[in-house]
């Protein structure tokens, strides 16, 4: 009873935090920790092993970079070569207490997946489930013509669906993983496509209805991370399946983009020379990580860095909260050193996980995700969101193999000291 209290306490944020804005302010980041603590506390009265070596180098690494962000927020030293910032190397050290939390939401979610490792068919069905909710709420708010997201009038976005979110990315970006969902869930089954139609058909129907929801939000990042998540699935794949998909894939693509005035005059602003300012935000990213690649300038601070660093070109009647590149402002919060020893982690631990997965449809959904992670870490940064993260950190907690030991002692393999026996004893 308390293992299955303590996997609703995990599964629950996944379909709460879209409806919460995302789950990126304080107050939703509260509620979501509070889900999952309550979770961890379930967990611990369920009597589940817990792998202490993999958490613990997990938690050494969430402390350390905590830790590196306190001291860019305390006064006690700072580069006095930033206007009216002269006493922390944070330019909005009251900012702290939300990337904080962020972190520590990040931790437990983790934390959580792999001490109670719930069924992976369960954790997808609940996180399409999640995706219909918002593409049923887009559809009634659009039909309705309610120019809201539940929570505050559009300024932004207008016309294109978000659902609860504040922006179409990431709005997009939630469709997208119910899609590959769906796809997962439809190759459970094998046999003739008729037989495999009447068992699992449900499951394309629900991806065409996610996609519509998708065309609606006129999200390019989106389509561009479906088509790159698609092929990415596609390569892991069983081998006989990959020749139909590959010409399946460009076919349905162009279809999609097509079917959309508004989505097709979107992409036919890429071919404009400013690159639609990217390229100059980009520019400027890399004129204020010049100026400081050691320390960064903390969290929360990115819109003083781009305004003061803005290239001439740069439109600054637009507010441009980040750098639309998660690599950038990983690199513009923390500095160069610890950027990349974070995404280099991060990387290594994703391929280790793919390696380790032993089903072929599992491995191609990992694949399928994470590809879809790094296509809108390159052109935006709403893939931190908790509502998006979550369900790519469950997975990931749930299907990160175990250390030997641990392995070891759930197989009953242990001395007489209680100890596991290893290959030397």
């Amino acid at each position: 009873m308390a293992a299955r209290i303590a996997v609703y306490c995990l599964l629950l944020p996944v379909v709460i935090a879209p409806i919460l804005l995302g789950g990126a302010r304080l107050w939703a980041l509260a509620i979501l920790i509070l889900c999952l603590g309550i979770g961890g506390m379930a967990g611990s009265f369920a009597q589940q092993r817990i792998d202490y070596p993999i958490l613990a180098k997990i938690w050494l690494a969430g402390v350390l970079l905590g830790g590196w962000m306190v001291v860019q927020s305390l006064p006690l030293f700072g580069p006095a070569d930033f206007p009216a910032i002269d006493s922390t190397i944070a330019l909005n050290p009251a900012a702290l207490p939300a990337g904080l939390l962020m972190l520590l939401f990040c931790l437990l979610a983790f934390t959580l997946a792999h001490i109670l490792r719930p069924d992976g068919n369960l954790i997808i069905r609940i996180v399409i489930a999640s995706a219909l909710i918002q593409a049923v709420l887009a559809g009634i708010l659009a039909g309705f013509e309610v120019p809201t997201n539940l929570w505050f009038t559009k300024t932004a976005h207008i016309g294109d669906a978000t659902g609860s979110f504040a922006n179409r990315n990431a709005f997009g970006a939630l469709m997208v993983i119910g899609i590959l969902g769906c796809l997962h869930q439809w190759a459970r089954v094998s046999g003739p496509l008729m037989h495999r139609l009447d068992r699992q058909g449900g499951w394309i129907a629900l991806a065409m209805i996610l996609t519509v929801a998708l065309i609606a939000a006129h999200s390019r990042a989106s389509l561009i991370s479906l088509a790159t998540g698609l092929m990415a699935m596609m390569v892991f794949a069983p081998v006989a399946r990959r020749k139909i998909i590959m010409f399946m894939i460009p076919l349905a693509m162009m279809l999609l983009i097509l079917s959309d005035t508004t989505l097709t005059a979107r992409f036919a602003e890429l071919a404009r020379p400013d690159f639609l300012q990217r390229d100059d935000l980009w520019r400027t990213a890399l004129a204020a990580i010049a100026a400081r690649p050691l320390a960064g300038y903390g969290t929360g601070g990115m819109n003083l860095v781009i305004d003061h660093f803005a290239t001439p070109e740069l439109n600054m009647a637009a507010r441009w909260p980040n750098s639309h590149n998660l690599f950038l402002d990983a690199a513009l919060c923390f500095g160069l050193p610890v950027a990349f020893i974070g995404i280099a982690a991060i990387l290594a631990f994703a391929i280790r996980i793919l390696r380790a997965t032993a089903q072929p449809k599992d491995r191609a959904l990992l694949a399928g995700f994470v590809t879809v992670a790094l296509t809108h870490a390159l052109f935006d940064s709403v893939i931190i969101l908790p509502a998006l993260i979550l369900p790519i950190l469950i997975l990931a907690g749930s299907t990160v193999p175990v250390s030997p030991a641990t392995r070891a002692v759930n197989r009953g393999d242990a001395g007489p000291d209680g100890q596991p026996v290893t290959a030397g004893r």
